[in-house]
């Protein structure tokens, strides 16, 4: 019988030593998949980074919409004035000519004043919207705008309907302002300029 408790003790010997490579092995294990959680840990981190900044440009890209759809409400409001202004224009033609109508019907002008005054309000109504092509194309107030249509008026030797008239039929601005404005200020006409 005393070979049986050396057996037992011999097992228990081996157990105790396959145990001892089992938990070795799982430390091991463990160890490895500490490893894994912080380079998983990391990874999150970095996806968290890159979702905070995602973040930050479609915010950024919202706010730039947000203007974009405000300027495009802005234009959209001012294109509507425009044409408000233009039926009100179109009305004003309309009344202009009924009343100089009138006036030659019941005899207080003749055909040729009538034929004068009517040429006088086209006349006026072109250069106001010659000077409203100026200052829309170059941020300046009325004056400075008939400034600028009197001074190409005169360096030119045309007359003012005749540029204005140019001006409306092609809206093109930039033959009347000198190189020498800057950011819609008006440099004086050369021929104002003494050495």
């Amino acid at each position: 019988m005393s070979d049986e408790p050396a057996k037992t003790d011999v097992r228990l010997v081996t157990d105790l030593e396959e145990l001892a490579a089992r938990v070795t092995a799982d430390e091991a294990d463990i160890e490895d998949l500490r490893d894994r959680v912080s380079a998983g840990q990391s990874d999150i981190d970095d996806l968290l980074g890159r979702t905070d900044e995602l973040s930050r440009r479609a915010d950024a890209s919202e706010a730039r919409a947000d203007q974009a759809s405000r300027r495009a409400d802005a234009s959209e409001a001012a294109a509507d004035d425009d044409r408000r202004d233009v039926v009100a224009l179109a009305t004003r033609v309309d009344v202009d000519h009924e009343v100089v109508t009138r006036l030659v019907q019941d005899g207080v002008l003749d055909r040729k004043h009538a034929e004068n005054l009517a040429v006088a309000l086209r006349t006026s109504r072109r250069i106001g919207a010659a000077l409203g092509i100026v200052m829309a194309a170059h941020k300046v107030d009325e004056q400075e705008a008939f400034e600028v249509l009197r001074r190409v008026s005169q360096d030119t030797n045309r007359k003012v309907q005749s540029i204005a008239d140019d001006l409306v039929r092609t809206g093109d601005v930039s033959e009347l302002l000198p190189s020498g404005a800057v950011g819609g200020a008006l440099a004086p006409s050369p021929k104002a300029v003494t050495h």
